[in-house]
């Protein structure tokens, strides 16, 4: 019965050890996580005002190049006005008589000349061709 207590008894003293190591090490895995949170806050605040920093910075930027860009428009040359030239008479306007002739006969006189144009070249290709014909 005495080995019977004394098994009682150890393995009591083992189930306390062990739940005391099991409540130290949940203290240190909380105490850890505690830590780590900590740590994750303190970033995302940092990483905040350093974009915060950033905004305003680049704000600041902005609004110089937009003073600058106005101030530049109000030095610079004024826009002027585009004067276009009178109308002339365009192509298609209504014609005379006269200028309806004289343009009739520039265009007779113009196919004359294709015509005649296009009977030498065609007489220089039969000369040509006579040529070959009686050579080969």
């Amino acid at each position: 019965m005495i080995e019977f207590v004394r098994a009682k008894k150890r393995l009591l003293w083992a189930f306390v050890l062990l739940l005391v190591w099991t409540c130290g090490y949940r203290y240190a895995a909380d105490k850890a996580e505690a830590k780590q949170t900590a740590l994750i806050a303190t970033y995302r605040h940092s990483s905040m005002v350093a974009a915060e920093q950033y905004a305003l910075q680049l704000k600041k930027a902005q609004d110089e190049r937009q003073r600058w860009y106005d101030f530049s428009q109000k030095q610079g040359r004024k826009p002027v006005k585009k004067q276009y030239p009178p109308q002339t008479k365009k192509a298609g306007y209504l014609k005379t008589k006269e200028e309806l002739l004289a343009e009739l006969a520039c265009l007779k006189a113009e196919m004359a000349a294709l015509k005649k144009l296009d009977a030498l070249i065609y007489g220089k290709e039969v000369r040509q061709k006579e040529r070959n014909s009686s050579q080969g």
